[in-house]
């Protein structure tokens, strides 16, 4: 299972701050959060980071996931 970090507007809206999954890469991830989640993460799509274990990855990313990372899901920070 993979540790599944939310941050901000996400555990916010969610009312949730971690939640595990079983998912192989970051897109599966993204797949089988809970559905309010997952509602919430598509509304802020263009704003998404993903970062597992400290390394920053596209949302599609099909990077193999073996089980036992931490998979931290926020938005992006700015202003004008």
């Amino acid at each position: 299972m993979v540790l599944v970090r939310l941050h901000g507007v996400i555990k916010e809206e969610g009312g949730i701050g971690v939640v595990n999954v079983d998912a192989k890469s970051v897109s599966e991830v993204l797949h089988k959060l809970p559905s309010r989640i997952k509602d919430i993460v598509g509304k802020y799509i263009k704003y998404v980071v993903i970062v597992v274990d400290g390394e920053i990855l596209h949302v599609n990313s099909e990077k193999y996931l073996e089980g036992d990372e931490a998979v931290d899901i926020f938005l992006v920070a700015g202003g004008g």
